[in-house]
């Protein structure tokens, strides 16, 4: 049996034309779009699959009905501080059977992760460019005002991608 695992992506990452660069081929995954306000258009490609699973803190409406025409299976979860309760996110994938879960998306969502707790290995593509200190990082994690608030980990594979370098790294 293949391993199922689901990519997590967010609405603002949904336009770019990248989404799942650390999975391999072989490896079947399902995506979902972790979407407070179900802002996701009805034609991104992330839809095509049919199987696409997309979280929401909205109730039934609409949209919701339209992304369920459209293959998407919708989740309505409830919101802490107004966003999706991610803790209740993981329980319900892991009801799911789905412990596995890679996250390409924008600096929120992977912010919110590492400040909950919910990663535990990194798989990062570091391309040879430099975009400046306006660039969106990788995390948004407030502002930090002392460097024992940084976040360790253990680099366990640095790989060379073409001109990019693929780096894992592990909770320290």
């Amino acid at each position: 049996m293949a391993a199922l695992r689901f990519v997590a992506i967010s609405p603002k990452s949904v336009p770019f034309p990248q989404p799942l660069l650390g999975f391999p081929d072989r490896i079947h995954h399902a995506p979902f779009v972790v979407d407070r306000h179900l802002q996701i258009p009805l034609d991104a490609a992330v839809l095509e699959s049919g199987n696409a699973l997309v979280v929401t803190t909205e109730q039934p409406n609409e949209k919701s009905g339209q992304l369920e025409a459209r293959g998407a299976a919708v989740l309505h979860m409830p919101a802490s501080d107004g966003k999706v309760d991610l803790v209740a996110l993981m329980r319900e994938l892991a009801g799911r059977n789905l412990n596995e879960v890679l996250v390409e998306s924008g600096n929120r969502l992977n912010g919110a992760l590492l400040q909950a707790g919910m990663v535990d290995e990194l798989i990062v593509y570091l391309a040879p460019h430099l975009l400046g200190d306006t660039a969106r990082g990788m995390f948004d994690l407030g502002t930090l005002s002392a460097l024992d608030q940084r976040r360790a980990f253990t680099i366990s594979d640095v790989r060379r991608i073409g001109s990019d370098l693929r780096i894992l790294a592990r909770m320290a």
